[in-house]
């Protein structure tokens, strides 16, 4: 094993407790000022500041508190299982920047995953593993993209080339690759010039510079005269390099000019047993292209830095046994001048982190120093960890030290005050790195890496309260939805009071989204409506009506309860992401997709371009029933105004992979029957045979109810179901095309057609009164009954038919008992969508924009309440789009919604709402 690794492994088993953590990381409790420094270090006077290495300041250990610093946005997982030793963080191309809406905290334009062109758009994650692989994430899907391979050591140091779109990575196989990003193909395999260099451990760029395992630094300066050409990436998966230029740069192509000084050589061996892509250029240093001896340890660390004219090169040591001393050099065209070397008389430097002409490096023990880079003296030092510090990152005016005991720690460089600590991985933290957020270079993410196999995001905001970035910003799949899914918004009694306070948080949100808000009561003793309204602020089109036209959004906060007897894998209400996907109760159902459709309409108001009024009615009664919603709306009919067209986002897809536009739902009517006798509960030894039991009776009339094929047996039940059309067959044929790929089932279309468009009657369950005893025959027995409607079948009229049916079963029965069936309101109704609404059509060339697929037409067997009901009061047709997937898992333990369906959702009616505008 390399010898970084080596000596990071050993500090796990420092026996200083590991402070305890969950999602956020928190503020310690003020503490006294330290000596105040300069207004910023970079202002530094040449004599070091009152705290020095004999004074080390140690902050007071932090306390818990309600306001966090720093929320776990996601955890992305290495599919090797292996630790994550390096990270880079791949910005977003500036074409994509300008396409931006409100991403989840960061600027970039999302690219489908299994769904679209594949064109890399925006900015990308790459770790680096102990196993020898680089695993790439997408960050506007926060999922595994890629993983590069050919490294037969650990992945100790990436360094990223953006003009040249290259990642460089260096390995304890003691080779440096360098990849093409936009192909993620690999261009150039360097080798060292003899076996006895051992690890790279560091790499830094203008030119390449590589710090090594034997001691030595290996650079290859630009301006050498002799070093032989390393050929510019072609285009077009490099199909444009020749045989020739292969030829020229691979194995037994010549050796390179001896008087070459500095530079890379073609390869006059292979040292690699894996097999390149023709279009892989191998490379080997020059043997005189070495600065040996560069310290007395290993060279772990290697930072660049511009001062005026100057180009300096650190390089620190990270040898137990050498010194501890940071170097600075200049390069020139034949060597490297050491400027000048910071003395240190703490252990070695394991971390460096720089902002403007400020060095911090961390070490050995816990220590962090601060050079000031113009007097070249220690200005602060400070002691954040009892142990050994492994990565520093700065953001802004805050320095993120990330140590072996898996804790992160975050120092406010305007007063060198500790601002706040968290666990944020099990065991150890092995690499940090930072991104900002668009709009602000203020503020962002800490990305950090550990020994769990893992790369954690971690959204970090600034104390200053003049920020202009509102929480939208921020991505509202990261502090708002996060804050959103914590409320317990179940709609019973024991948690009325949560729910009042989710209405009230989700009022205010839409608020801060630029929305007129108000709080409609319910039913007494229900759950209020939270109603906003996104007003049009575009400027009017000589071509459009003078009215706007009036979207109405249906959606519930209210979700089902989640218990720990379900075995969730994550806190139901603390939401957490994991590759991609987000997790906890209601993401999904549906408070993800209610703030998707709040961000494109508030992203469309904030830059003047929303052309149509978006109305929100959102209650929180809606797996329970709806109660009090219906006589909500229309009391307050004229605050809502008149609508053209109704948004609902309340299913899912009939996969994974393919999006989907829902055009039909079932009705549905609930039931209670229950037989009653006259008797307590008699013993079956007595009474067995000699009395009418209430449970045999209720079976026979359930057993009436339907055929052993499952067709239902009520007299007039299919009479008025309508009739299955050649267009409408041929919507379900394209279904199971696309979809049928691994399917089990028989015949997937009659499968299709019996779920989504045929009535149904299910039994729920079966209770009896009394005790669950073998000799006892209950007096009573009840069993809960749904019936599934379709058009053109009746609420009503069902409603009798089956009453009617029952009681005239029963009748037939030779028992003494009575019967009582009692229906549950309200029921819902059937709905089925206008497939030539010119809404519709719009909405799904929107859907094929932004997925580059057209969506499947579907149908569900479930119902929604308040859908029917909304489309008679406003007298406007619905359009049902839904944003999840058929896996996330609604109602169910480990409910989820993966980004990428949220950010496309987004767009998608940000779309929508600006090309009704023109129908």
């Amino acid at each position: 094993m390399n010898g970084q690794l080596d000596f990071a492994r050993s500090l796990a088993d420092s026996s200083t407790p590991r402070l305890t953590g969950g999602l956020s990381a928190t503020r310690p409790a003020p503490a006294p000022a330290p000596p105040a420094p300069p207004a910023s270090v970079a202002d530094s006077p040449t004599a070091p500041l009152a705290s020095s290495a004999k004074n080390p300041i140690t902050p007071p250990p932090p306390q818990q508190q309600e306001d966090p610093l720093a929320i776990l946005l996601t955890t992305l997982s290495a599919d090797d299982g292996e630790s994550i030793l390096s990270i880079a963080v791949e910005e977003a191309r500036d074409d994509a920047r300008d396409q931006l809406g409100h991403r989840f905290g960061h600027a970039a334009t999302s690219t489908s995953s299994g769904a679209g062109t594949g064109k890399r758009q925006a900015g990308r994650v790459y770790g680096g593993s102990q196993g020898g692989n680089i695993h790439v994430w997408d960050l506007a899907t926060l999922s595994l993209r890629s993983r590069l391979t050919g490294h037969e050591g650990a992945v100790l140091a990436l360094q990223l080339v953006p003009e040249r779109d290259w990642l460089v990575s260096a390995s304890g196989d003691g080779t440096i690759r360098v990849w093409h990003t936009p192909t993620l193909s690999l261009v150039y395999l360097i080798h060292p010039p003899h076996d006895n260099t051992g690890d790279i451990l560091s790499l830094a760029w203008i030119p390449l510079f590589a710090g090594c395992q034997d001691t030595s630094i290996q650079v290859r300066l630009h301006g050498s005269p002799h070093s032989p050409p390393i050929f510019k990436t072609p285009s077009r998966f490099f199909d444009s390099l020749t045989d020739a230029d292969r030829a020229k740069s691979r194995v037994g192509a010549g050796v390179s000019s001896s008087s070459g000084r500095h530079s890379l050589s073609t390869s006059t061996t292979t040292t690699t047993t894996r097999k390149l892509e023709p279009h892989t250029v191998e490379l080997q240093f020059d043997a005189d292209c070495i600065a040996p001896f560069a310290h007395h340890g290993y060279v772990v660390q290697l930072h660049t830095y511009c001062h005026r004219l100057t180009s300096f090169f650190f390089f620190c040591d990270a040898s137990q046994a050498g010194d501890e001393n940071i170097n600075l050099w200049q390069p020139g065209l034949d060597d490297l001048a050491l400027l000048a070397t910071l003395e240190s008389e703490y252990d070695a430097v394991l971390a460096f982190a720089a902002r403007d002409n400020t060095l911090f490096a961390g070490h050995q023990g816990g220590v962090i120093k601060v050079w000031d880079l113009d007097s070249l003296t220690c200005v602060r030092i400070l002691r954040p960890h009892s142990h050994d510090i492994l990565a520093l990152s700065v953001l802004s005016s805050s320095l993120f030290s990330s140590a072996a005991n898996g804790t992160v720690q975050r120092w406010d460089l305007r007063t060198f005050r500790l601002g706040g600590e968290w666990l944020a991985h099990d065991n150890i933290v092995l690499a940090s790195d930072v991104r900002t957020l668009r709009r602000s270079r203020t503020q962002g993410w800490l990305l950090t890496g550990g020994n769990d196999a893992t790369v954690k995001i971690w959204d970090v905001r600034d104390d200053d309260v003049t920020s202009p970035l509102s929480p939208l910003d921020r991505g509202f799949q990261g502090e708002i939805l996060i804050s959103f899914v914590s409320y317990r918004t179940i709609a019973d009694a024991e948690h009325r009071e949560e729910c009042r306070q989710g209405a009230l948080y989700l009022k205010r949100v839409l608020r801060e989204m630029g929305a007129e808000t108000n709080l409609l009561p319910g039913a007494p003793g229900k759950n209020p409506v939270v109603l906003a309204t996104f007003r049009a602020n575009a400027p009017p089109k000589p071509a459009t009506t003078p009215r706007r036209k009036r979207v109405l959004y249906y959606g519930h906060y209210d979700v089902v309860s989640a218990t720990a007897s379900e075995r969730w894998d994550h806190d139901p209400w603390k939401m957490s992401g994991q590759n991609g996907w987000l997790y906890g109760r209601g993401v999904t159902d549906n408070k993800g997709p209610i703030l998707a459709i709040a961000a494109a309409a508030s992203g469309l108001r904030r830059r003047q371009e929303l052309e149509v009024d978006l109305v929100m009615a959102i209650e929180g009664e809606e797996e329970t029933g709806s109660a009090g919603f219906q006589e909500a709306i229309k009391r307050n009919r004229d605050l809502i105004g008149d609508i053209d067209v109704i948004l609902v986002s309340n299913s899912y897809w009939i996969g994974e992979d393919w999006p989907c536009l829902t055009f039909g739902l079932r009705g549905v009517i609930h039931a209670t029957l229950q037989v009653q006798s006259s008797r307590e509960n008699l013993h079956s030894g007595i009474w067995g045979g000699a009395t009418a039991e209430p449970l045999t009776d209720l079976v026979r009339i359930l057993a009436s109810l339907t055929a052993p094929d499952g067709t239902v047996q009520i007299p007039g039940f299919l009479s008025d179901v309508r009739k299955l059309t050649a267009a409408e067959r041929k919507l379900y044929e394209t279904i199971v095309q696309r979809c049928q790929g691994g399917s089990t089932i028989s015949d997937p279309l009659q499968s299709l057609i019996t779920r989504w468009r045929q009535p149904a009657l299910s039994v729920h369950k079966v209770e009896v009164v009394g005790p669950a005893q073998k000799s006892l025959i209950p007096s009573a027995a009840s069993a809960a009954v749904s019936i599934r409607i379709v058009p053109d079948q009746s609420l009503a009229d069902i409603i009798s038919k089956f009453k009617a049916h029952l009681m005239a079963t029963f009748a037939t029965l030779r028992t003494e008992n009575k019967l009582t069936v009692r229906f549950f309101f309200p029921t819902a109704d059937w709905w089925l969508g206008d497939l030539e609404s010119p809404y519709v059509s719009a909405m799904a060339k929107c859907i094929s924009a932004q997925w580059h697929l057209d969506p499947l037409f579907i149908r569900e067997g479930g119902s929604v309440p308040s859908l029917p009901f909304l489309e008679q009061e406003f007298g406007a047709h619905a359009v049902h789009f839904p944003i999840g997937t058929s896996s996330d898992n609604a109602h169910l333990p480990n409910e989820r919604i993966r980004v990428l369906n949220l950010e496309h959702g987004q767009t998608i009616v940000s779309k929508w709402l600006t090309r009704i505008a023109e129908i």
